[in-house]
């Protein structure tokens, strides 16, 4: 339960994150009517799955995101949800501020 007492007191400020983009779909929460779902590279070595749920309006930039890109984002963190009894998998609800796709060389 320390995690959970570590993400409650996190509960409306700002976080970053990047991950691949898995789905890209019409969800109306937070004021916001489209929804990216997020996995981040890099947690296995803390035995930690998260799912970012991105919430924006963006049409434009609805337009821009496709599956399988890598987008860098930053936004407001409304809300946790744990997966399972273990909690070590959770998914985050995130309002989107700014968020840029990254480009693969």
């Amino acid at each position: 339960m320390i995690r959970d007492d570590y993400l409650d007191e996190k509960i409306n400020s700002m976080i970053q994150g990047r991950g691949v983009i898995i789905s890209i779909e019409k969800k109306n929460r937070y004021n916001r009517d489209s929804r990216l779902i997020i996995i981040p590279a890099g947690l296995k070595k803390y035995n930690l799955k998260i799912k970012y749920y991105i919430f924006l309006n963006d049409k434009t930039s609805i337009s821009m995101l496709a599956e399988n890109m890598t987008l860098e984002f930053k936004g407001q963190f409304m809300n946790y949800t744990p997966v399972n009894i273990k909690r070590n998998e959770y998914i985050f609800d995130i309002v989107l501020e700014s968020g840029a796709v990254l480009v693969e060389r």
